[in-house]
């Protein structure tokens, strides 16, 4: 049986480790880039990727990896037979465009075109594509060797079964795919990182907190317990009534913190939501336990 073929457009940091991704699963992946030296670069990441896969569990050799890795000559012959193109160039709509006219034009209905794009949606991208439907954002969080998630966004025209089958090639690779269910600039991962990031750099400007007082509070609280259970869930864990009452109790006080945001009662219906997805589906306290201690073990 044939290994399966993925193309990856754009050397970077995200570009490498996605090409050492797709070929530590057994893909052939065929990279472009128009930088100095990517023999080199492949090399390295071939080692990389061996070695965070195998810490992973996924015993696998830098020769394994790296005989999988081919240099294209252009953009056309490293999409030529793919099945999913992940596309990791600049941040720039204009550049994002024009690649993405190519890549429409080299290859056939059933390949999948996806952006690593941080920010910019896939209907910005494919607005003059003929074939918009094959087009998504598949969004890494760094480094995408270690972290599993991948935000799977489509456009407004993007067929679901693109969605279905990029869902699958990631899984396939050892990713945890989200399929974001609305288009949103920055998806969800970003959107809330920056409004936290946001906030720290005010405290740090005020003079409430050193940078490094801020990631010591992060790195031993919230932090590990995001990472054990999620912001909403740990939440809505938080008393007898769940989110609803904790945001009910704190009402006057939050408030405060909150200008710009929306209204507190439209808040509070909204924790009605969370409250209900997770209802009496919790961890107990010995599971919850577990978690944060694996989260703080390396700490």
């Amino acid at each position: 049986m044939s290994a399966r073929r993925a193309a990856v457009i754009g050397a970077g940091t995200i570009g490498l480790g996605w090409a050492g991704i797709f070929a530590g699963h057994g893909w052939d992946v065929a990279v472009f880039d128009p930088r100095d030296g990517l023999d080199a670069a492949l090399d390295d990441a071939a080692a990389e990727a061996a070695g965070a896969l195998t810490a992973a569990g996924r015993e696998v050799s830098t020769q394994q990896v790296r005989e999988r890795l081919a240099v294209a000559g252009s953009l056309e012959e490293a999409a030529e037979g793919a099945e999913h193109v992940q596309e990791s160039g600049p941040e720039d709509l204009e550049w994002k465009r024009r690649t993405f006219a190519q890549l429409e034009a080299a290859t056939g209905p059933g390949t999948v075109l996806a952006t690593s794009s941080s920010f910019i949606t896939s209907s910005e991208i494919s607005r003059d594509n003929l074939e918009q439907g094959r087009m998504l954002v598949g969004h890494p969080f760094n480094p995408v060797l270690v972290l599993p998630l991948v935000e799977v966004v489509g456009g407004s025209n993007t067929h679901p079964e693109t969605v279905e089958a990029a869902v699958e090639t990631y899984r396939a690779v050892g990713k945890h795919p989200v399929v974001v269910g609305a288009e949103v600039q920055g998806f969800i991962g970003n959107r809330l990182q920056f409004v936290l990031l946001a906030e720290a750099l005010h405290l740090v400007e005020q003079g409430v907190a050193t940078p490094e007082e801020i990631d010591e509070v992060v790195r031993t609280s919230l932090g590990p317990r995001w990472a054990a259970l999620g912001p909403l869930r740990a939440s809505s864990m938080g008393g007898a009534r769940g989110m609803t009452g904790l945001f009910e109790l704190l009402s006057p006080e939050l408030e405060k913190l909150q200008p710009g945001l929306p209204d507190l009662a439209t808040q509070i219906r909204t924790t009605g939501v969370v409250d209900a997805a997770y209802g009496d589906n919790q961890p107990t306290p010995a599971e919850v336990a577990r978690r944060l201690r694996g989260a703080l073990s390396d700490d």
